[in-house]
């Protein structure tokens, strides 16, 4: 009877732990199955991080705040202490001129006036502020917007001019201003096609755009005289010739202590006066520093495309309907190009967020840093700076697009060079829809990439060194930007630069025939030949420099006088 109930009690024990194995068995194949389900969820299905929203969040607000700032932008546009006199007859915002002689001088923060013809003709320049150190000439095709004793006072005075438009011949004979100008030998209008840049110019050293034709007075100069652009010799589409002796578009005369710039024809009237006054402002001093955006943007524009698309064309091409294309071709590729060339995408989209391949276009764009903003509730607006709702210095937020498309070509060469040079900003937007809706085979992407990825790569070679990064984060930049108000105090040595609303980094381009020594609160890169990107995080911040021992007089260019 005794072994009996020891036997019972083994039984029952060997049941609890065979029961005890059994529940925890079933409760570890229950959390299996969650931890794949949780796993599956995350792997297909996009769910809020929580850090990520937060910076969303933080920036979004700050695009808010400062959008509602730009109402109370300082403006540099004063009758009081001027250091630059603006003289046109057109000042209004349609004359585009003027408007980027104004934009660059805002831009660069520079203490300037407006003055008419008229009121310019009454002028008594020995009244004049002291505080005035050039003289902008704003479109002065009679060569009477000062007169020939005005001219002569300024030149005493060491004041510097620049002629935005040179007056047309017989206005310079008549007037008197061949000598001002350093002008030999006037031969008569010409038509010329295609122009070089020196590396004085834009940024990335000497720029050709072999297709752009306009009209010239040809002109033989002094030798008192350095050209910045001239024409270029082309044939058939070749360059054969690229010297100094080819036609003048740009240049320098110096008197005295006084330097007189002069643009041979209308070229301010494009997209390239803001660079080109950039150029001259900068090659008048030894040290010259002004502040820049720094970013470097690029967006897609219509992708995820969900619009009427040539679904015919589409399966021709690419056996593939247009949502097909986009998540198996389209993506991919780009995709490859950001990442072979270092690009932060921004996606601009009007599609719907439950379009089923959403996810997985956000997620590849997400992996790039970039982002993907939606038109219903885009707080950014990038707008072609060839429309005058896009203008660089503006009081709204929109983001001015500067070269667009997927081929180079002169017309946005010369955008990218002229405002980049100045503002430090390139922002590139591709219009995906125009491959989608492709009417031909031409747009095939395969071609079209690869024209595209040659396009970036080219200028990236010259703009390298802006920061990458998307729309909403350079809108915040460009913004900060306007708003920020530097003093910059020059001396032999060094270079101060104190900073009225500081944004959460300032970035400087410097000029200088010195070297660098030390950046004190800041950072410094030479960029080009003599030129130096600054950046700094502090309010204050001091540029110390010493003398090149190695400099050598370089000449300069002239024409030659029989």
């Amino acid at each position: 009877m005794e072994k009996k109930k020891i036997y019972i009690k083994k039984k029952n024990k060997k049941y609890r732990i065979q029961r005890k194995i059994f529940f925890s068995i079933t409760i570890l194949m229950l959390f299996i199955a969650c931890l794949f389900q949780v796993i599956g969820n995350f792997t297909f299905f996009e769910f809020p991080n929580p850090q990520t929203t937060l910076t969303e969040n933080m920036v979004s607000e700050r695009l808010t705040v400062l959008t509602e700032n730009m109402k109370d932008v300082n403006r540099y546009e004063t009758v009081q202490n001027p250091e630059y006199l603006v003289i046109s007859e057109n000042f209004l915002s349609s004359n585009m001129e003027v408007s980027s002689v104004l934009e660059t001088l805002e831009g660069m923060k520079l203490w300037h006036q407006s003055v008419s013809y008229k009121d310019a003709e009454l002028m008594n320049f020995q009244d004049m502020s002291e505080s005035v150190e050039t003289v902008i000439v704003c479109g002065d095709e009679s060569g009477t917007a000062l007169t020939r004793k005005q001219l002569d006072y300024l030149i005493e005075k060491g004041i510097h001019i620049i002629y935005t438009q040179m007056p047309a011949a017989e206005a310079i004979r008549k007037n008197d201003l061949g000598e001002i100008f350093g002008i030999y030998k006037m031969n008569g209008v010409l038509d010329q096609k295609g122009m070089r840049f020196v590396d004085d110019v834009f940024w990335g050293g000497n720029l050709e755009l072999e297709d752009i034709e306009y009209a010239l007075e040809d002109v033989e100069l002094h030798s008192t005289c350095k050209i910045y652009a001239y024409g270029l010799k082309v044939v058939d589409k070749e360059i054969v010739e690229r010297n100094e002796q080819l036609p003048p578009l740009m240049w320098r005369n110096t008197i005295g202590e006084s330097k007189i710039f002069v643009v041979n024809g209308k070229f301010f009237e494009e997209n390239k006066g803001y660079g080109l006054l950039t150029a001259i402002l900068t090659n008048i001093y030894d040290d010259y520093l002004y502040p820049i955006v720094n970013a470097s943007v690029m967006i897609y524009d219509s992708i995820p495309y969900d619009g009427v698309a040539n679904e015919e064309m589409m399966m021709e091409i690419y056996s593939r309907d247009s949502l097909q294309f986009q998540t198996d071709i389209l993506v991919p590729s780009i995709v490859s190009i950001c990442k072979r060339l270092d690009i932060i995408p921004t996606f601009y989209t009007s599609a719907d967020r439950t379009l089923s391949q959403m996810d997985y276009i956000q997620r590849a764009v997400l992996e790039l840093g970039g982002e993907v903003m939606y038109q219903e509730d885009a707080q950014v607006k990038a707008i072609d700076i060839s429309n005058p709702e896009g203008r660089i210095w503006d009081e709204y937020p929109d983001l001015p697009v500067i070269v667009t498309g997927f081929e180079k070509n002169d017309e946005d060469m010369t955008k990218l060079y002229s405002i980049g040079s100045t503002f430090g900003i390139v922002v590139h937007r591709v219009d995906i829809s125009k491959i989608i809706n492709a009417d031909s085979k031409e747009m095939d992407w395969v071609n079209v990439s690869k024209d595209y990825s040659n396009y970036i790569a080219y200028y990236q070679e010259d703009f390298g060194y802006l920061k990458r990064m998307t729309a909403k984060d350079a809108s915040i930049r460009y913004m900060e930007y306007m708003l920020m108000d530097p003093v910059i105090t020059y001396k032999d040595d060094r270079i101060d630069v104190h900073i009225e609303n500081m944004p959460s980094e300032a970035s400087f381009i410097l000029r200088t025939e010195k070297q660098i020594d030390e950046v004190k609160n800041g950072t410094f890169e030479e960029i080009g030949d003599q030129i130096y990107l600054i950046e700094t995080k502090q309010a204050e911040c001091s540029i110390l420099l010493k003398k090149n021992k190695n400099d050598v007089y370089q000449g300069t260019f002239f024409k030659n006088i029989d």
